[in-house]
C-alpha cells in the first residue's frame, strides 16, 4: 500500500519479490525498463517511420500475444 499517487511501475518494483519466478509479464509502454528487472517480460515494440519491424520480431510478438 502506498500514500498518494504512485506509478504502477514503481509499485511493480516495490513488489517484485511477490511475483512468481516462472510467470511472464506482458506490460504496457509505461513499464519501459522492466526487462532489466524481470527477464520474463515484454513491452510493446513499435515500428518507426520508414523502418518496419523485422518479420521475425513481428512473428515473435504476435505469437506471445496469442499465448496470453
Amino acid at each position: 500500500m502506498s500514500k498518494g499517487a504512485v506509478h504502477d511501475f514503481e509499485l511493480f518494483k516495490r513488489n517484485l519479490h511477490l511475483i512468481p519466478k516462472d510467470s511472464f509479464e506482458l506490460a504496457d509502454k509505461g513499464y519501459q525498463g522492466i526487462y532489466d528487472l524481470y527477464e520474463r517480460s515484454l513491452t510493446p515494440i513499435k515500428a518507426k517511420r520508414g523502418r518496419p519491424l523485422d518479420s521475425e520480431l513481428k512473428n515473435t510478438i504476435e505469437k506471445s500475444i496469442k499465448e496470453e
